[in-house]
This record gives structure tokens, C-alpha cells and sequence, in this order.
């Protein structure tokens, strides 16, 4: 309960995600947390940082830590943590705070309703640990439960549910990211692309003429 700062170094993220995380938050005073090395490669992989709420103080160095080098790194990371008040030696100001809690607030209100998604109700069902078969119709022995083992059963469910909501949810987060990236590279190379091309989509959707005559233009060459 005393422990205050703590250092990885060298230790591989995916452990520190599945086995620290949560013995971490058992820490009410552990405001500093330091990871070296650690092959932190994936934005969605920040989401856990929400386990740490108490954390002032974050340094995520070089090398061996790709995802500090994008550009949604800084605001993601903000989001997650709100008493952050350091993140990579670099003071976190009200307005920055303030301006991630905004850009991330729906995919917050995503990871809080993953749990009720279709995949996670049906890994619920399906889990051995919930008492419901897997498959086929074959009729399980009668059998009696105590209070503590219906209660384990259900909470395991739960966890798998989640586990898997969270999993399917992030894997969504790193697909936008990268479209997100993308875009910002063909604006980079061609100023204005994409907001040209978004324009047109949305003048054709709303113009029945328009998007006749880029019908037209497709399917038989006419000019636009």
C-alpha cells in the first residue's frame, strides 16, 4: 500500500496488460509509473493506463515503444488518466486535459457499452464457467451450486465477456487509426484530397442529378 512510483523495463507490455495492471491498482498511492523497453506498439493498448486513475506522473521512453511516435498518442493517453498532470517530461495543461476528455468521450462511451454488444453476450453464453452448454443439446446432470460458486460462475462469464468486447473494441480503435493515419498522409501529400472527395460523395448522396451523372460517367465513360 505504500508504494508510490514503480519501473518496467524490458518486461513486454501484453504481460504488463494481463498480469500488473490489476495488482497495480491495488495501490491507492502509486502516483509514477516509468516503462522501458516494453514494445508498447499499439494505441489501443493505452486503454489499461484506465486501471492507474491516480497516476500524476507517466514516462513512456524510447526505444522499443512505437506508439508514443503518433500523433493521438499525447490526447489518448490524457483520456485514460485525468490527475496525469506529467506525460513524457512535458506538463499536462487544463486545456489539453480538457480537449482529449472531448475528442475521446465516444470512445469511452464504446469501451462502457462493449460488455452489451452481441460478441460479448454470446461469449457469456458460451463460456463453460456461466453453466450454459457450448453446443449441442445434450442435457446437463442436475446438480446443486452453493451461493460462492454460482457467484464465481458468473463473475468469470462476465470477465470473459468482457475480455472479449474489449478485445473486439480495440481492434475497431487501431482500424480508424490507421484510416485516420492514412488520411493524414494523403492530405499531406495532396492538400485538400480528402475533404475535395468528401464534398462530392456528399453532393452526389443529396443530388439525385449528380450522382446520376456519376453513375453515367462510370458505367459508360460519359464525361462529368
Amino acid at each position: 500500500d505504500e508504494v508510490v512510483s514503480v519501473t518496467f523495463a524490458f518486461t513486454p507490455f501484453e504481460r504488463i496488460q494481463g498480469f500488473f495492471m490489476a495488482r497495480l491498482a491495488k495501490f491507492p498511492i502509486l502516483t509514477d509509473f516509468t516503462l522501458q523497453q516494453a514494445d508498447l506498439s499499439s494505441l489501443s493498448q493505452l486503454s489499461c493506463f484506465s486501471q492507474l486513475p491516480h497516476l500524476t506522473t507517466l514516462l513512456i521512453q524510447r526505444p522499443d515503444n512505437a506508439a508514443i511516435e503518433h500523433p493521438h498518442f499525447r490526447s489518448l493517453v490524457l483520456s485514460h488518466m485525468p490527475a496525469l498532470t506529467s506525460l513524457n517530461d512535458v506538463a499536462v495543461t487544463e486545456e489539453e486535459r480538457t480537449s482529449a476528455r472531448r475528442r475521446w468521450a465516444k470512445l469511452h462511451t464504446l469501451y462502457s457499452s462493449a460488455p452489451r454488444c452481441p460478441r460479448a453476450k454470446i461469449a457469456a453464453q458460451s463460456n463453460p464457467a456461466s453453466g450454459n452448454p457450448a453446443s449441442g443439446n445434450s442435457t446437463a446432470a442436475p446438480q446443486t451450486n452453493s451461493p460462492r460458486t454460482v457467484g464465481n460462475s458468473a463473475g468469470q462469464a462476465a470477465s470473459a465477456a468482457i475480455s472479449v468486447a474489449t478485445t473486439y473494441v480495440g481492434r475497431v480503435i487501431d482500424h480508424a487509426v490507421a484510416v485516420d493515419e492514412k488520411i493524414s498522409q494523403l492530405n499531406a501529400v495532396w492538400p485538400g484530397v480528402v475533404a475535395k472527395y468528401q464534398e462530392q460523395v456528399r453532393r452526389e448522396m443529396t443530388d439525385p442529378v449528380a450522382l446520376e451523372r456519376r453513375y453515367r460517367a462510370v458505367a459508360y465513360g460519359d464525361p462529368e
